[in-house]
């Protein structure tokens, strides 16, 4: 993406992580949330690390010569790194390809998803990206996985978690720059990607859970919060 205002319309860069080898699917199940059975019809997964915290989301499938996820280009070579940790006395390569055929292809539609592209620093586990990405990226029925534990417990607790996901929209850019700048873990929020559409900005961004309850909060700047990671 280029320095200058983005208009919705830019592609998403993805690549496609192969996984070879005798033991590929075996090893998998164990490094990523989603149940490896489902690349047989196409699924989202989240790689995720020991602690729990989100390295990427990505699209798991089968193309003709084998087992594929797709990660955005920004995370694939944390994400290849990651998978690299665990290979122990497995027949089990990786390697990095182009995507042919990406999820999510333009950033229009990361936006309609909620789909954060980069996490970068932000410390987010599976459900700061809210329930339906949980229901639709995570299996708690195929057994132990990568970064499981937290996982687990946040769901069988419901309990809340700090920082969530929120789609946004506004009138200008600073309004979608004040809301992030407000409540007292300001310095923990950020807008991970924006775009102007004609006269509207839409943003998707890290947000504390209390400011995105506070209604009058976006109100008071001039903004829409269309979905949130709850």
């Amino acid at each position: 993406m280029n320095t200058e205002m983005n208009t919705g319309n830019e592609r998403v860069l993805w690549k496609s992580i192969r996984i070879a080898g005798e033991n590929a699917a075996e090893y998998l199940q164990g490094q990523i949330s989603q149940d490896v059975q489902k690349a047989q019809e196409g699924a989202w997964t989240f790689i995720l690390q020991p602690d729990s915290k989100v390295l990427a989301l990505g699209w798991l499938h089968y193309d003709d010569k084998g087992l594929i996820l797709d990660v955005p280009e920004v995370a694939s070579e944390v994400v290849v790194s990651r998978l690299r940790r665990f290979i122990l006395r497995m027949d089990v390569s990786l390697s990095l390809e182009d995507c042919a055929n990406p999820r999510v292809p333009f950033l229009r539609d990361a936006f309609e998803l909620g789909f954060p592209l980069e996490i970068g620093d932000f410390e987010l586990t599976p459900h700061s990206m809210g329930g339906t990405w949980v229901t639709n990226a995570v299996s708690f029925t195929k057994g132990c996985f990568t970064g499981q534990e937290l996982v687990g417990r946040l769901d069988a607790r419901q309990a809340p978690v700090p920082f969530q996901i929120a789609r946004l929209r506004a009138d200008s850019e600073q309004a979608l720059r004040d809301y992030v700048q407000l409540g007292s873990q300001s310095k923990k929020q950020g807008i991970l990607y924006f775009f102007q559409e004609q006269e509207s900005f839409h943003a998707v961004a890290v947000m504390h859970r209390g400011v995105l309850a506070d209604e009058s909060l976006a109100e008071s700047v001039g903004v829409s919060i269309e979905m949130s990671g709850v």
